[in-house]
């Protein structure tokens, strides 16, 4: 692959090289569509950070049919309130 073939990889593609095999393309899941997106975001709560996501322009859409992953299921993700120091 050149330069210009990895920059124009769509978002949500990363390459993976290790030594002694052949480089890889791979479909990366955010956290927060991945089966443990709770617990995640439990302990970025627990971090003092807050854990709601807002869709960036960049992001994969959901129906894209050039995904190599299954379709990750959706399930209501509730954040407890973020507690702070007042």
């Amino acid at each position: 692959m050149e330069a210009g073939d990895l920059e124009s990889m769509p978002a949500g593609r990363a390459v993976l090289r290790s030594a002694k095999c052949p480089p890889v393309v791979l479909e990366t899941m955010p956290w927060y569509t991945g089966p443990f997106a709770a617990e995640v975001a439990a302990a970025k709560i627990r971090a003092g950070q807050d854990p709601t996501v807002a869709r960036n322009d960049e992001d994969p859409e959901p129906d894209d049919t050039s995904s190599l992953l299954p379709r990750p299921p959706k399930a209501a993700v509730e954040y407890p309130a973020l507690e702070t120091a007042s």
